[in-house]
This record gives structure tokens, C-alpha cells and sequence, in this order.
């Protein structure tokens, strides 16, 4: 690991949690509630001004997000002056459910860090010391996103559309993921491949920390908090899972951060402090700026939480309702308007996986956490069901088995059926297991965490029948928790680090979709073409990498389906994929090249999927005399255009 990787770390830390541990102090946060909500309500920062500042100031930096935290902890700390003068009855004293000693709040710290530390070795070691190139279609999109907004500064969704959709005005993207990124590149000059990868290593950090946080302001015990907090890099599913497939990277960062949103808004229920309310909107706000389906999924555990509190309570408050209109009056303001953006632009697109196993199976696959490996995860599986099957014991934080059981029935839905209900029900996920899975993790994390503590308190009963009052000795209570933990490690081979290595790695590698022969020729484009000037490309082939590796234009910044995208992308790139190679003779090719100013062409032997292939207009370059062959290795050639006419574009 370079210096540089080092820095980067502590940049992307930085960034993650400054912005949020300012805007929640102004609310009055504190403790756990405060660090662990601390990224999501840094999302929110991002999701409420980048869409806005590029059209007030110069250019996104970190300086436009360090004056975006200045405004939001200033607006909170007015609302929070101003409820405690004029809302105070209504409001409750933030209180913890227990008392936590300095012992306890080490113990927490120094699992969320293990965990932390476990994630950036799995993917460290899974992506070739953070350098890998992710082979897989969504990366292309991620990769060049980032470094458009890093090198533009233009940081509003819809400005995204100049990856592959220019002509389109419909174009919407949640990019507070990519602006944070984007934002560490402009600190370090970190590579964009390495900066993405650090960024998907780094979900186990932020997963780690929510959970803490949640089991902090619910349940209140200290070694369920400390055993979630570590199991949080183990499950395979998540986050290696969603690191693998896609990747995505968005949505990823979203599940991360619903702990965290999750224990913020607990708290503001319970307290109903008008600047804790105001906060979980800009948490809100956070969730969908990352991805609208995070948001989503975030309020179907939430109205687990509201529905047990109700239940339980025997009757809905109203003051209670009277928060959350509060909390979703605010929220909507801004997400309203980004989920109506969000299905208009997925208005261009449909999805359709096929079913990928019976339905038995396919609930053996998720809750025995075998769905994407060979086999299942039996020492999280054993844990899991002590946990389930002690229940009872679960306290403050049962509600999340609602969560997780409406997306384990997703999720079957989604791999076993199709049909209009099918769609009805899984279309904010895209119908994709990947994502059900993902999701459902946060429900397993927690009946892992609880089940260590129920098998360390059996242990504990039964070391009572030895000597009296032995069990209740502080210090055999912290080493038996410890025993289970060192025996829980060693089971599972450094909390699975290797199987979930695997299940990263396998979408890194040398190709298909960029070889090293590949990047070899795509690095030849930084010196062969002047900027401002565009490339022509086969969208399918991984030839869009050559704008995030360096800093080099393509035609097409992203893979296409042409059935879905050709609405989308305009009319110039609609003829350029089915017609280039007419270039010699076509004059509306010429015109298109002149105005787009083509100066060069590279093609190259990878393809994003095992089904891609070459686009109509690139399948007879050979033949075109307006190309003139510059450079050529086994995996790639660059052309330069040279018109009939004896000119060049650009």
C-alpha cells in the first residue's frame, strides 16, 4: 500500500465524516448518534448544494463542500435555538437506553476499527493493491463520472449526461456518491480506479460504524454493539457482494449508510427535538442523492421500527406523527423532485433478469448467506440462528427482522417469478437479487451480533454453576465475550477475509473487458490526441475506461443497450454506432466527425459482456481509407481520422 493509498484513506475518512459530525453537533447530537450518523448526513451536505453551487461558484471543490456544511450547521443551529425557545414543550431530552462506561465505548471503537481494517485488506488484496481495473459494465459509467466531475467541477446530476446522453434533457443520475469521490481526487490525485476501489473498501467502515451507532441508541448493550460492529465485514452478500456485481458502487454506499440513518431517526422519533428532525431530512436528502432506491429501502425498515413502537405503545402518538410530517415535509422539498427525476430518466430503460433459481432454493441461497458463494457461511449461519431462535432477547432493535424479511420475500420474488406483480414490486431495485441481498444483510448483521451475545451469556450461566456470582464479574463477562470472538475468528478464517476476497476479485483481472494490452494503448491516446478533442469508440469493448485512466474523450463514455439507449443518446452517436465505417463515402458521417471534432479512433478486442458485440459502424475499419493506423499491439489499434478531403477534425 502506497503513501499515497495512506492518504487517500484519510482524505476519503475526512470527507465522510467532518461535514457530518459538524452539521450533527449543531443539532445537538452526540456520542455514537453523532459519529455514526455523521455519514449520512455528509451525503445529505452534498445531495442538498452540488446540484446548486456549480451555478454559484466556480467549480465543486472542497471548499464548495466545506462552505455547504458551513450554511447547513448554521441553519440547524438557528432551528435549534429556535425550538428550544418556542418548541421546547413538545420536545424530549436525547437519552441513551443505558449507561455506557469508558471500557464499553473502546471495546465498540476498537471493533468498528477491526472491521474497518478488514474490509480495506479484502479489497486491498482483491483488487491488486487497490490498482485493479473493475471489468464488469457499470464501472465504465462510476469511473468516468467521477473523473468528469473531479476535472469539471460540475457536480449536478443532470450534468452527467455528457458521459454517453448529451441531446438528452431527461438525464438524471444520483451522484452524491461520485461527488465525494470525485472530491478526493481533486485532494490527492489519486488514480481513479484506486480511489473507487478504496471507496468500495472503505463500506464495511461506514457499515460498521452505523450499526454501532444503531444498537448504541436502541438496544443500548455494549457487546451487541461490539459483535455487530465486527460481523459487519464478514457477510458475503455485503458489501463483497454488491463490490462484485455491477459494481454498485451507489447503491453500496447507500445500504452502508441506512444504519446510520436508521439510529438518527430513532432518535428523533423518540425525542422529537425539531433540529434532530431536521437532520434526519437532511439524512434523507443524503439517502436518495446517493441512490432513490437506498431511500426507499431505508423507509421499509424504518416503518419496521414505527410499526413495533406503535404495537408495543397500543396506540400512534400524535405528536409522534406530528415529527415524522415534520421530517417529511423537509425531505421532500428536495427528494420529491429527485425521485420524480430518477423515473423519468429510468423511464428510458427497462430491466429484466432472468430467474436465477425456484423458490426454495433461492431462500436457502440468502438466509443460509450462500447466494454468492459455493457454500453457505456456516459459522455466521450457526450465530444467526441462535440469534433468531432467542429472539426475545433481541431488545430495541426486533423491528429490523421486518426489514429483512420483506426483502428475503423480494428477493425470492425477484429470482423465482416474473409477471406484472414481479415488476410492481421489485422495479425500485431493478428487479436485481444483487441489491435484495445487499439489503438483507443489515437484518443478518444483527441476529449474528445477537447471537454471539446469547451464546457468550450461556457460557456465562453456566461458569454461574461453578461459583456463585462468577458470572457476574465484570471481567469474565468481557473475556467471555472475547473467547467467542477470538473462537468466531478463528472458525471463520479472519471473519471469511478470503471468501469474500474472492467474490471481489473475480470481477478484476487481466480483461476481458480491459486488458493490460488494452491499457497499454489507451495510455498511447494521452500523447496521440490534443484536448478537447473525442475519440471514437465501440461502447462495448471497454474502451469508455480511456476518459478515467487518461483523461481522454471517448464518443461513447459509457456501454450501451442500443434497443433501450438509442432514444437517448442523440442522433449523431445513433449514426456513428451503425455507420462509421462508412466514413469514406458517407458525407453525413464527415459532417458528424467535423462537429464533434473525431480526430482519432480506437478499437479494441475486450467486450464488457460474454453477449456484446461490435458495434455495426466499427466492424470494417480495416477497410475505411479515411484511418490512418498510428498504433497497434494484440489488443488494441488507434486510428487517425484523415478525411476524403485530405483534413483533419478538430
Amino acid at each position: 500500500m502506497t503513501g499515497t493509498h495512506l492518504l487517500s484513506i484519510g482524505v476519503l475518512g475526512a470527507l465522510l465524516l467532518l461535514p457530518g459530525l459538524l452539521v450533527g453537533l449543531a443539532a445537538g447530537l452526540r456520542g455514537w448518534v453523532l459519529f455514526g450518523a455523521a455519514p449520512v448526513a455528509t451525503y445529505g451536505v452534498i445531495g442538498v448544494f452540488s446540484p446548486y453551487f456549480p451555478g454559484l461558484l466556480p467549480r465543486w471543490s472542497v471548499w464548495a463542500l466545506l462552505l455547504g456544511t458551513v450554511i447547513a450547521a448554521a441553519l440547524l443551529l438557528a432551528v435549534r435555538w429556535a425550538a428550544h425557545r418556542w418548541y421546547g414543550r413538545f420536545q424530549e431530552p436525547i437519552v441513551m437506553p443505558s449507561v455506557w462506561r469508558w471500557q464499553h465505548h473502546v471495546a465498540v471503537a476498537a471493533a468498528v476499527a477491526v472491521a474497518a481494517g478488514v474490509g480495506l485488506l479484502v479489497t486491498y488484496r482483491a483488487t491488486g493493491a487497490f490498482t485493479g481495473i473493475h471489468q464488469f459494465w457499470d464501472a465504465m459509467f462510476h469511473v468516468n463520472a467521477t473523473r468528469f466531475i473531479a476535472d469539471s467541477g460540475q457536480s449536478a446530476p443532470g450534468a452527467l449526461r455528457v458521459i454517453n446522453a448529451p441531446d438528452n434533457p431527461d438525464f438524471y443520475y444520483p451522484n452524491a456518491y461520485h461527488v465525494l469521490q470525485a472530491t478526493v481526487v481533486q485532494i490527492t490525485g489519486q488514480p481513479i480506479p484506486d480511489t473507487l476501489n478504496i471507496g468500495g473498501g472503505a463500506f464495511a467502515a461506514t457499515l460498521s460504524l452505523g450499526m454501532a451507532a444503531l444498537v448504541r441508541v436502541t438496544s443500548g448493550r455494549p457487546a451487541l454493539a461490539t459483535t455487530t460492529a465486527l460481523v459487519s465485514c464478514a457477510v458475503s452478500s455485503f458489501p463483497a457482494g454488491l463490490q462484485f456485481f455491477g459494481p454498485l458502487w451507489p447503491f453500496a454506499a447507500g445500504i452502508t449508510v441506512i444504519p446510520s440513518f436508521l439510529a438518527l431517526f430513532t432518535v428523533a422519533v423518540r425525542s422529537r427535538a425539531l433540529s434532530a428532525l431536521v437532520l434526519t431530512a437532511l439524512g434523507t436528502i443524503g439517502l436518495a442523492a446517493l441512490h432513490p432506491s437506498a431511500a426507499i429501502a431505508a423507509a421499509v425498515y424504518g416503518v419496521g421500527f414505527l410499526l413495533f413502537r406503535w404495537v408495543a405503545a397500543r396506540k400512534v402518538p400524535l405528536r409522534e406523527l406530528g415529527a415524522l410530517a415534520i421530517t417529511g415535509a423537509v425531505a421532500a422539498v428536495y427528494v420529491l423532485p429527485q425521485l420524480v427525476a430518477a423515473a423519468r430518466s429510468a423511464g428510458n430503460a427497462t430491466v429484466s433478469w432472468p430467474t436465477v433459481a425456484a423458490p426454495g432454493p433461492a431462500f436457502g441461497g440468502v438466509f443460509f448467506l450462500n447466494f454468492d458463494v459455493p457454500y453457505p457461511q456456516w459459522w455466521l449461519v450457526l450465530p444467526m440462528l441462535v440469534g433468531l431462535f432467542s429472539v426475545k432477547k433481541l431488545v430495541g432493535l426486533r423491528w429490523m427482522l421486518f426489514g429483512g424479511a420483506f426483502f428475503t420475500l423480494l428477493f425470492v420474488v425477484a429470482a423465482s417469478y416474473k409477471g406484472f406483480l414481479v415488476r410492481l414490486l421489485t422495479d425500485p431495485w431493478w428487479n436485481d437479487v444483487w441489491r435484495f441481498a445487499g439489503l438483507v444483510a443489515l437484518a443478518q448483521v444483527v441476529l449474528i451480533g445477537s447471537g454471539l451475545v446469547v451464546i457468550r451469556d450461556a457460557a456465562l450461566r453456566g461458569l454461574s454453576g461453578f461459583r456463585a456470582g462468577l458470572a457476574d464479574a465484570r471481567g469474565v463477562r468481557v473475556g467471555a465475550l472475547a473467547v467467542v470472538v477470538l473462537l468466531l475468528v478463528v472458525l471463520t478464517q479472519g471473519f471469511y477475509r478470503d471468501l469474500n476476497r474472492k467474490v471481489i476479485n473475480a470481477a478484476y483481472g487481466n480483461g476481458p473487458t480491459v486488458s493490460e494490452l488494452e491499457r497499454a494503448a489507451m495510455d498511447e491516446l494521452r500523447t496521440e490526441v490534443p484536448p478537447g478533442e473525442l475519440v471514437m469508440n465501440d461502447p462495448l469493448d471497454g474502451s469508455p475506461w480511456m476518459w478515467a485512466l487518461d483523461g481522454v474523450r471517448p464518443v461513447f463514455g459509457h456501454a450501451l443497450d442500443p434497443a433501450a439507449d438509442f432514444k437517448v443518446i442523440g442522433p449523431d452517436r445513433v449514426a456513428l454506432f451503425d455507420h462509421f465505417d462508412e466514413l469514406d463515402t458517407d458525407e453525413g458521417i464527415q459532417d458528424i466527425v467535423r462537429r464533434q471534432r473525431i480526430t482519432h479512433v480506437y478499437i479494441g478486442e475486450g467486450f464488457a459482456t460474454p453477449t456484446s458485440k461490435r458495434a455495426p459502424g466499427m466492424d470494417d475499419l480495416a477497410s475505411v481509407r479515411s484511418l490512418e493506423l498510428v498504433f497497434s499491439n494484440p489488443g488494441a489499434r488507434i486510428y487517425r481520422v484523415v478525411l476524403p478531403d485530405g483534413t483533419t477534425p478538430g
